[in-house]
């Protein structure tokens, strides 16, 4: 008796990542313990410091849908790009949560 591969299935119907949901749980709650550390020092840094989306997101109490669409309007300071990682001026960042410009 000859043996028959199996048939493989679409590649659109194979998974797209080999990451499973209980990792990426895992992933956006670090991202989340991360953003609360930082938020949490963020009164002892410099006005010359720089912080990240996450931390910028969390002080806001906004999604990062709206941190851009806020920062598109002109109500939050644009970020640094350095490659392509955004980080904010503390300083700046102090200054439009007191309502400053």
């Amino acid at each position: 008796m000859k043996k028959v591969p199996p048939k493989k299935r679409p590649i659109k119907y194979q998974a797209q990542s080999s990451i499973s949901s209980d990792q990426l749980t895992t992933k956006q709650s670090n991202r989340q313990i991360k953003a609360l550390q930082g938020a949490s020092t963020f009164q002892d840094l410099p006005d010359c410091a720089r912080v990240r989306q996450p931390v910028v997101e969390l002080l806001h109490g906004i999604s990062s849908a709206t941190l851009w669409r806020r920062v598109k309007s002109g109500h939050l300071p644009k970020p640094q790009l350095n490659g392509r990682v955004a980080s904010w001026s503390v300083g700046e960042i102090r200054a439009s949560l007191l309502g400053v410009k």
